[in-house]
């Protein structure tokens, strides 16, 4: 007699090879999607220092020769920041963080100070 059809340990076996792949694909899909969020945090915070020494390039006079800081207010009403929102919190920028820019061998250095306004 010959029996068309599939026995339950063949359905069994390829549920779970399913379930063993969708497993896989879900943890590498998460690691993406986090990579992705750690990279626009880190680009975020690149384009407000750039955007700090873009400002005190053309503010000289608000620094000594040792240097100073600049809040995010400032650099958002210079234009140079185009974005409300925090790429690392997901929130509207504090507009009181500020980016401690200082002065090495004439080279400028500025650093995102993100909720450090009381280190001055």
């Amino acid at each position: 007699m010959n029996n068309k059809g599939f026995t339950l340990i063949e359905i069994l076996a390829v549920i779970a090879l399913i379930a063993s792949l969708g497993v896989i694909v879900t943890i590498n899909l998460t690691k993406t999607l986090n990579d992705n969020e750690e990279n626009n945090c880190n680009s975020f915070i690149k384009d407000v220092e750039d955007a700090a020494c873009v400002y005190v390039g053309t503010h000289k006079e608000e620094c000594t020769s040792s240097g100073c800081f600049i809040s995010l207010d400032k650099i958002i009403k210079e234009g140079l920041i185009n974005t409300e929102i925090d790429a690392c919190t997901k929130e509207e920028i504090n507009k009181n963080d500020t980016v401690e820019v200082t002065f090495n061998d004439g080279e400028k250095i500025c650093t995102y100070k993100r909720g450090d306004t009381d280190e001055r």
